[in-house]
């Protein structure tokens, strides 16, 4: 439906009364607020129910010593030792498919149930599916000794198993549990005991019985810092960093049938000395494990144990240019060779992912972590796949919480996938749009990888929230303009785009919904403009228009036009203090086609102002300065268009009851400005809002201020001059709404669809009643359409392309050429609503881009007239308007029972097969065939042949082969230049014949 026809559907509903329709929701979005204080996604229905859909969430947890897992459900578990909602550790899950991450736990140190606090190492899967794990510290309030849990990911519960208390129990469990043969537990103590130097305990999760069963005095071990490793011969083998004879450590094997601890060997610094990760057996059965320190360079060691016969070897000597203090367990990953990390060396000392091969003990440097502004791993890697290694570091990322990454040896190619303490998607100033896919899509100004704001999905129906896109310094960044949904593309501006890529301050970008691509379409410099604070809208010209805040020649931004096909920007105002600044807005096409918005600071009364552009005349006006006080100033945020034909508008401050004004703007009046409602501080304030007209002829929007100072969504009833706050916002809801809200409706995922027939008179034969198909086969037949070079006005289209193997096609469905097709407003048959670059068949059927398919417009069902034009062909339109569905309807612009618009608009051919065609001959596409005088469509024929010789022929796709035999002749048989003279009458070569198009 057209907007003058919503609009007069609307006129026709009672002003005074709230109509009788059924409940709309409205979706909005908070910036800060909800329970992490990232801000919320809401719902609100035009009587006041809200619903807080979504908390914006921050990857609470920082500071991972933690190994992964892959779980049997496909997700990772880890912990993090710091951070979440009490600042002592998470327990969390990440998906691999879909990049989310989850808190599970926030551990509580010493009180409750989930008390514990640390935790380190990791988790394990029993083989009964749930997750054990070890928390440091904690527990009971008098001791703080640490934690044995449990998590059953079926149900998601959490139980705390053991509190450790004392010597008795074990002091500061340590490293990742381990499942023996027997189905029970095995973990470690770093302190505990007589001497307090460790102990080993079970826990059998049958009986759920806990064991202190050995405890370490020194000479045998003391203080082991990570956990046990089972080998294949169903033996458990760990480390202590201190005892045993050299006090430098020892390595140690537990049979867990008898629970029998036994000595294998001790540390020395030649071999090397405090070993701290826990060990990993090799395909050549041997044990591999790293020191922390010892060894010849003092850095620490890489070693090898072997079982039988029981031998403990040094195997190399790490150095500190090239990774010193390994801290985490080795890994051997599918293609043989061992992997690691250390906790500094490399780099800026930040530490090295290197890799170990045991069979010729060449050592590697695969990544310095430094270069990826990450260090102080503690952990080992989980290979997910061939070449996928998943692991965490303690510090480095965007708030130096660390990450969680992926480093696929395949390509080498490091990916974070988590960073710890920063948010998924945060502070959020835009209210989502919704696709034909049914989810809504978003834009948040902070969060992501980069903390420079992510593109993000929500599904109403699951609730599932997916961030798409991390911005940052290539693609730009803090989107605070409202994402425009367009041919299931989101267009959007940044505000930043960083120093060191082309343009610094700004871009203008893309996401393909259907591929799921990013694209930065421009990078803003000074001379476009800089600095957009809002998003753009699409003209009925198909062209975005938009505003900038900085940059352009007075360093106050500009209003400019953006063609998506040819990715050009057009600036059509350098804004001045005079005219007024800060454009918080998006604009707003009104019935009329004149584009209007509002500048939130200057003009001559200092309190903003209100201007205009008109896409015709291309005149751009400021039309009215804010009056102040007591009639409003700072006005922000999009208008809307009520059915009274008014424009109203939201303006934050200075109104006569001490807040902000709904404000009207009667179009085409004298005094054209005037108050509708006048809000008290209460009710609203400093809005930045946008209006938005419901489907019950009421306006909606939002209040940074108000109640409480957190905000207010309000409606307003034009007819009965009613206000009413339908939600003062509280912290729990989200607080300070920018912007408005946005409707739930589903936009027409397809489509309606037309099958439409037309003969071109260039290539058309009468005595087989086909057009030839010559052009086909040039080689320069282009495979993207020909109209936006050719300077044709697109309507949310331009761009397109077919396959080479379309054009392959023989017969009476060869491809002749491209086509365009338009459909027109059914009140107004002037108005395009939307093109399609189409192709044309030999038998006349205007097909889609595959070829065969009947052409489709993503649009609702409605009368449309319905036009079909070409680039050297004067184009027709159907004389009234065609009622399109998804259902392809046909329309035969051949047969004289379709009748067109204007006088004469096509051309009869006769002969054995007669036909109505359209006009050949518009060489110059300026819609008028001239044989002579200016701009004439004959002499371009000459000059494409090369203008001396009339003889000469250029073979090609051009626009002067008007009978499209890929052959341009001036003269001769078959010439180009005849059927122009036929066309304008004949006799007269001064005629011209005008195309019937209004």
């Amino acid at each position: 439906m057209s907007l003058l026809t919503r609009l007069t559907v609307l006129s026709a509903v009672t002003l005074g009364l709230v109509p009788l329709m059924a409940q709309q929701t409205f979706w909005g979005t908070a910036s800060q607020g909800g329970t992490l204080n990232q801000g919320t996604l809401y719902t609100v229905t035009n009587t006041g129910t809200f619903t807080k859909r979504f908390d914006f969430q921050r990857n609470l947890g920082n500071a991972s010593r933690s190994e992964m897992i892959k779980a049997t459900n496909g997700l990772y578990y880890g912990v993090a030792r710091q951070g979440g909602v009490n600042g002592v550790g998470v327990l969390f899950s990440y998906n691999p498919s879909t990049g989310a991450y989850n808190v599970l736990v926030n551990f509580i140190s010493q009180t409750g149930a989930l008390s514990g606090s640390a935790p380190e190492g990791g988790v394990i899967q029993h083989s009964n599916g749930k997750l054990y794990g070890l928390c440091r510290f904690g527990g009971a309030a008098a001791t703080n000794h640490g934690t044995f849990w449990e998590y059953n990911i079926a149900t998601s519960t959490f139980t705390k198993l053991v509190t450790f208390t004392g010597n008795s129990t074990g002091i500061q469990p340590v490293g990742r549990p381990v499942e023996a043969p027997n189905g029970k537990i095995y973990f470690a103590t770093n302190q505990g005991g007589a001497s307090n130097v460790g102990s080993l305990c079970e826990w059998n999760p049958t009986t759920s019985v806990f064991t202190r069963f050995f405890v370490f005095t020194g000479a045998n071990g003391s203080s082991p810092t990570r956990g046990l490793t089972r080998a294949s011969n169903g033996l458990l083998y760990g480390t202590t960093s201190a005892g045993g004879t050299n006090s430098l450590g020892v390595l140690y094997q537990l049979d867990p049938t008898t629970n029998a601890v036994t000595k294998l060997a001790d540390f020395s610094s030649g071999v090397g000395s405090a070993p701290v990760g826990e060990l990993c057996q090799a395909a050549d059965g041997h044990l591999y494990g790293t020191c922390s320190a010892g060894g010849t360079n003092a850095n620490g060691t890489i070693f090898r144990y072997q079982i039988a016969p029981s031998s403990l070897t040094k195997v190399f000597d790490m150095a500190s240019a090239t990774g010193r203090l390994p801290y985490g367990r080795l890994m051997q990953a599918s293609n043989g060779l061992l992997y690691g990390m250390t906790y500094q060396g490399g780099t800026s000392d930040q530490g090295v992912l290197y890799s170990f091969n045991t069979a010729t003990s060449a050592y590697a440097v695969v990544l310095n972590l430094a270069a990826q502004t990450i260090s102080l791993p503690f952990g080992g890697f989980l290979e997910d796949g061939p070449g996928n290694l998943i692991a965490t570091t303690s510090a480095g990322g965007v708030n130096n919480a660390g990450v969680l990454f992926r480093y696929d040896l395949n390509s080498s190619q490091y990916t974070q996938l988590v960073g710890f303490d920063v948010s998924t998607g945060a502070s959020p100033w835009n209210a989502p749009v919704r696709a034909a896919d049914g989810k809504f899509y978003g834009v948040t100004v902070s969060g992501g990888v980069n903390n420079s704001g992510v593109i993000y999905s929500f599904d109403p129906t699951t609730s599932a929230y997916v961030k798409l896109v991390d911005l940052g310094l290539a693609s730009g960044r803090y989107p605070y303009g409202k994402p425009l949904l367009l041919n299931n593309k989101l267009y959007g501006t940044c505000n930043q785009h960083p120093a060191g890529f082309p343009g610094v301050d700004g871009t203008i970008w893309a996401y393909d919904i259907g591929s799921q691509t990013f694209s930065v379409l421009l990078s803003l410099t000074t001379a476009t403009g800089t600095r957009p604070l809002s998003g753009m809208i699409v003209g009925n010209d198909g062209k975005l228009y938009g505003n900038t805040s900085e940059g352009g020649t007075f360093g106050y931004g500009t209003f400019f036009s953006y063609e998506i096909p040819s990715n050009t920007l057009t600036v059509i105002k350098h804004h001045r203090p005079q005219d007024g600044t800060e454009p918080y807005g998006e604009p707003f096409q009104a019935s009329n086609g004149i584009i209007y918005g509002p500048m939130n600071a200057s003009g001559v009364t200092g309190t903003g102002a209100i201007y205009q552009y008109n896409p015709v005349s291309g005149i751009y006006a400021k039309i009215l300065d804010m009056p102040g006080t007591p009639n409003g100033a700072e006005p922000a945020g999009q208008m809307a268009q009520a059915a009274n034909g008014k424009l109203y508008g939201l303006a934050g401050s200075q109104g006569g009851s001490t807040g902000g004004v709904i404000y009207e703007y009667t179009i085409g009046s004298p005094t054209p400005y005037a108050v509708a409602f006048s809000m008290t501080s209460a009710q609203g304030q400093g809005s930045e809002s946008g209006l938005l007209l419901g489907n019950d002829g009421l306006l909606y929007g939002s209040n940074l201020g108000g109640g409480s100072g957190n905000g207010t969504l309000i409606r307003y009833n034009i007819g009965t001059n009613t206000f009413t706050v339908l939600r003062t916002l509280a912290s729990a809801d989200g607080i300070l709404p920018y912007d408005g809200l946005s409707t739930d409706a589903i936009p027409p995922s397809a489509n309606i669809a037309v099958n439409a027939k037309a003969s071109l008179e260039g290539p058309y034969t009468s005595a087989t009643g086909l057009m030839n198909d010559a052009l086909r086969s040039l080689g320069t037949f282009p495979l993207t359409e020909p109209f936006t070079a050719a300077g044709f006005t697109l309507v949310g289209a331009g761009g397109e392309t077919i396959n080479a193997s379309v054009l392959s096609v023989s017969g009476n469905n060869a491809i002749v050429d491209w086509i365009l097709l338009e459909l027109r407003d059914k009140n107004n048959s002037s108005s395009v609503l939307r093109s399609k670059c189409a192709l044309i068949q030999r038998d006349g059927d205007i097909v889609d881009l595959d070829g065969t398919s009947p052409a489709s417009f993503t649009m609702p069902a409605d009368q449309y007239f319905i036009a079909v034009r070409h680039r050297n062909h004067l184009g027709i339109m159907t004389s009234t308007a065609v009622a399109l569905s998804g259902t392809p309807v046909t329309v035969d612009l051949r047969d004289a029972g379709t009748s067109t618009f204007g006088t004469n608009a096509r051309t009869s051919i006769t002969g054995a097969v007669p036909t109505l065609a359209m006009w050949a001959g518009n060489v110059v596409p300026d819609a008028i065939l001239r044989y002579s005088g200016g701009g004439n469509d004959r002499d371009p024929i000459l000059v494409r042949i090369g203008g001396a010789v009339p003889t000469n022929t250029v073979t090609g796709y051009w626009p002067e082969d008007v009978n499209m035999d890929g052959v341009v002749r001036y003269s001769g048989g078959a010439n180009d230049r005849d059927i122009i003279l036929v066309n304008i009458g004949g006799a007269v070569p001064t005629n011209s014949r005008a195309q019937q198009l209004p």
